[in-house]
């Protein structure tokens, strides 16, 4: 009796494998007894059961990969911070009370917003439609902040997103209708404001952060093509330097590129500014309009300098000289590095005078450059600046004149060296759109020729990032066709600007070539056309192409592991490090059939004269045109020496220019791994 009692009991306190979440999570043996355990019902707890599945591959049903859906969302990174608000009891309140408000109530609140000076614009402005999700209703209470930089996504930004017919068609029945009380107040929105041209942005707008951070790190894949409108993802990219979501620089740049876009699909102007009306007998009777057509600059033609808008405080003049200052000493510099003319030093500025949105345009690139070299020095300046450009330039676009392009361009600068390299074309198509519709290109006369060349480095250099072809088609650079003829004519004319000008359009030429789609035969043929080319543009440049003086580096010295190559002029120095990248990525994409007339040179050789030159020569407009060379002849070094003068030199880029340099020294830190010392 006794065994068999055993034996009972035995049976009793038989426990099973997975046992309750209790005594699962404390080690315990639980007697698997349901509902309640031993274990659980002695000390009173409460019993937990997990539901026992079994998951089988044949059994998985899901979305494909090849699913658009799917790909849309792939476009956003793994780390995106995603923050979900709360909604509820907006939509409960929807849904008992009428959405719709009457015909004479909306005419009387959009007579009060006419006549707010936060919700309205004067002038002939074009307004752009805002689309407004229902989302913006919860904005002003519940802002979306970044938790580094405190950013504030507002409701505004995803405003442009959504296609929704509200605003457009006030009578719609779509659910989201934006025909209520609370979308009126939402319209007097800093984000609304700032998208259409109001006012200053609210004083909740958080100070300008360094273009070095971020908070979300997106991959960019997809870049659209110059004259098509940006996709909905396209906007959700956080990793943009000071172009963070929310942010008013997004704001005040998705409106300046809308309209550019529009600009340059207009192949007239299709619309003239107000009327000038004559003081007189019969002035009312007799308005003359100003011709919006596209007219040389000059004093003749000059426009008046309009009023500023409303809120805008004007510089000191102590800030203002010192930013003057800093555009002659330092900014005019870069850009006239390959102009013999020096239009940006010498005629920007007189023409300035007459065009307020090309004043703001410079001394917001000077305030910029200023704030990315002293970032201790707590300033909003350029954004201020950069604001009352936009506001300005944003009605005179239609006029397609050289002001209007030399503000874009220069805003194209501050928006390099301020954003993302990776979103670095993303602020270049607005730009090469309304330079293709103008019809400037690089045998136009006096300054449209310096801003198209100013435009096409930063063109270059945006493709090379991005392994991408230039946005503006290299066809397009000239009134030539065919090759032979394009180069026949950067060859007839013995100019210094002009040499370094046909380097950069060998740079563009290689560009080219590697992304197009063409068979084996003709990419044989057509690199070893380019490539006679590039080395004749070696072997024939001209004597003030050619170093002063050349040394080669001391063996055993790793404190200058490269030589020493000094050029006597800007125009040298960035035309001879482009010749040597163009043919180091033609080396190493060298078909096995290529026809050379005389073995070339290495591309160890190439890579070393990159460095050299960089590290030799010290103008800073140089400098800022060297990072994406510097990164590509850095892959080829090994040596720790090496990757230290590299390093350094980027470090002294970013110290002396204010031109972020960092972002390409870490990417070689990561690519050369172990082997950096």
């Amino acid at each position: 009796m006794d065994r068999g009692s055993q034996k009972d009991r035995r049976k009793k306190r038989t426990r099973c494998r997975t046992g309750c979440w209790n005594c699962r999570r404390k080690r315990r043996k639980c007697n698997g007894k349901q509902p309640t355990c031993e274990i659980c019902s002695q000390k009173g707890e409460v019993c937990e059961w997990g539901v026992k599945l079994s998951f089988r591959p044949e059994n998985r049903y899901s979305i494909p990969a090849t699913h658009p859906s799917m790909r849309q969302v792939s476009t956003l990174g793994r780390d995106a911070t995603v923050e979900f608000c709360d909604i509820t009891q907006e939509i409960i309140r929807d849904y008992q009370t009428e959405a719709h408000v009457p015909g004479s109530f909306r005419s009387d609140a959009a007579q009060d917003n006419s006549g707010n000076d936060e919700g309205c614009v004067s002038g002939p402005v074009s307004l752009p439609q805002v689309q407004v999700p229902y989302e913006q209703q919860t904005s002003d209470s519940s802002p979306m902040r970044s938790p580094e930089t405190g950013a504030v996504a507002r409701a505004g930004y995803f405003s442009r997103l959504a296609a929704t017919p509200s605003l457009n068609h006030p009578d719609s029945a779509s659910p989201l209708s934006m025909d209520s009380t609370e979308s009126l107040v939402m319209l007097r929105s800093a984000a609304a404001q700032l998208l259409d041209l109001g006012c200053a942005p609210p004083p909740t707008e958080p100070m300008p952060v360094d273009g070095n951070c971020s908070t979300i790190e997106v991959e960019d894949e997809y870049f659209p093509s110059v004259g098509t409108a940006p996709s909905l993802f396209e906007r959700f990219h956080s990793n943009d330097g000071i172009f963070l979501p929310g942010s008013t620089y997004l704001e005040l740049h998705s409106t300046l590129r809308d309209h550019i876009f529009d600009t340059a699909r207009s192949t007239q102007s299709s619309r003239a500014v107000s009327p000038r009306i004559i003081h007189g007998t019969n002035a009312i009777d007799s308005p003359v309009e100003t011709d919006c057509e596209t007219t040389p600059i000059g004093p003749e033609n000059a426009i008046s300098p309009p009023t500023p808008t409303p809120l805008f405080a004007e510089l000191e003049w102590q800030e203002e000289y010192k930013l003057w200052k800093n555009w002659v000493d330092e900014i005019a510099p870069w850009l006239d590095k390959f102009d013999n003319d020096c239009h940006f030093g010498r005629t920007l500025p007189a023409m300035a005078q007459n065009h307020r949105h090309l004043r703001c345009s410079m001394l917001a690139l000077s305030a910029r450059q200023q704030e990315r070299k002293y970032p201790e020095r707590r300033s909003a300046a350029s954004l201020a600046l950069y604001q009352e450009a936009v506001h300005q330039l944003i009605p005179r676009l239609q006029t397609k004149s050289t002001a209007v392009v030399a503000s874009c361009v220069v805003l194209c600068v501050l928006e390099m060296m301020s954003c993302s390299p990776s979103m670095w074309r993303r602020h270049l198509d607005g730009c090469a759109s309304l330079i293709q519709s103008v019809g400037i290109n690089g045998f136009s006369d006096g300054l449209e020729k310096a801003l198209f060349w100013c435009f096409a480095r930063m063109d270059v250099c945006g493709g090379l990032i991005s392994s991408q072809q230039t946005l503006i088609p290299v066809d397009s650079w000239s009134t030539e066709i065919s090759l032979e003829d394009n180069v026949r004519l950067y060859r007839k004319t013995s100019c210094l600007g002009l040499s370094a000008d046909y380097c950069v359009f060998l740079c563009a030429l290689v560009l080219d070539l590697f992304a197009s789609d063409t068979t084996e035969e003709v990419f044989t043929r057509r690199w070893s056309e380019l490539f006679v080319y590039i080395e004749d543009w070696y072997t024939t440049r001209l004597p003030e192409m050619r170093p002063i003086l050349e040394l080669n580096a001391p063996k055993g010295d790793f404190s200058r592991p490269f030589p020493v190559i000094l050029f006597s002029n800007p125009a040298a120095v960035s035309g001879n490090q482009l010749y040597h990248t163009a043919a180091l990525l033609m080396l190493q994409r060298q078909p096995r059939c290529a026809f050379t007339r005389s073995k070339p040179r290495s591309i160890l050789w190439h890579a070393r004269r990159i460095c050299a030159i960089s590290i030799s020569n010290t103008q800073h407009g140089c400098w800022t045109n060297s990072i994406q060379p510097l990164w590509i002849a850095g892959k080829v070094m090994s040596h720790p020496s090496e990757h230290q003068a590299i390093l350094d030199i980027y470090a002294t880029i970013e110290k002396n220019t204010g031109w972020g340099a960092k972002w390409r020294a870490d990417d070689l830190k990561e690519y050369w791994g172990d082997l950096d010392g």
